[in-house]
């Protein structure tokens, strides 16, 4: 027994989604890096791992 047929409309939007995520997250990443993000996540990132070890 198989459900109501869906628009065409959703068939495509469920196709597409994955490949739209992933633009979007390309995106965003390039956002990121092109802002000076990226520096500071790393700093923080390094000032977290030494300060967990007992260095800094």
């Amino acid at each position: 027994m198989q459900g109501r047929p869906r628009p065409d409309g959703v068939d495509k939007v469920k196709r597409y989604f994955p490949y739209i995520i992933f633009i979007l997250s390309i995106l965003f990443i390039f956002v990121g890096i092109f802002t000076g993000e990226a520096s500071s996540i790393y700093k923080k990132a390094i000032a977290i791992c030494l300060s967990c070890i007992g260095i800094g």
